[in-house]
């Protein structure tokens, strides 16, 4: 879905090492806190989670990069704001009410969604381009996440129609 953007150099090898070394460490979270079926409110998780990258954030930013920009459109400024308010404190608490109250799969797959809407979203209100590629991609995945969900309710009703404990 993203590949026409696609462009690596040192610092997107870094870039992607980073986002592969969070994602795991997102992951290796959500699997242990169902697992000792932690009922940590999902507000104090998002706390807790921020207040771990928050500084780890600022010393990154500090050792690669340190200054501050000359000037933020207005535009930025409003993503900013919206990322910081709406995306990361709403969305992370939704996120984790989820992973509460249903199982690591099922809340998983939501990441899948995400890009999509990203892209769908961005094509809306930004105008940015939608070629043949991007919709094939985001087809895929909502193909993918649509063979998920009905193969699973397809097993399930197999296993209606003919229990395990039915004698041979």
């Amino acid at each position: 879905m993203f590949g026409s953007a696609l462009q690596l150099g040192h610092d997107a090898v870094l870039g992607i090492i980073g986002v592969l070394v969070s994602t795991f460490l997102q992951a290796v979270s959500s699997v242990w806190v169902k697992r000792i079926d932690g009922k940590i409110p999902a507000l104090s998780q998002v706390a807790g989670g921020l207040l771990l990258s928050l500084p780890a954030y600022l010393i990154t930013w500090a050792k690669f990069d340190g200054h501050w920009p000359t000037e933020i459109s207005l535009i930025s400024l409003v993503s900013i704001i919206y990322l910081g308010m709406i995306a990361t404190t709403i969305g992370f608490v939704l996120y984790y009410y989820l992973l509460i109250h249903q199982s690591a799969t099922k809340v998983a797959l939501i990441t899948l969604v995400s890009p999509v809407m990203a892209l769908l979203l961005g094509h809306a209100v930004n105008h940015e381009p939608l070629t043949v590629k991007v919709a094939t991609g985001t087809l895929l995945i909502l193909g993918a996440l649509l063979m998920h969900e009905f193969s699973g309710r397809l097993a399930g009703s197999k296993q209606a129609k003919f229990p395990d404990n039915a004698p041979d």
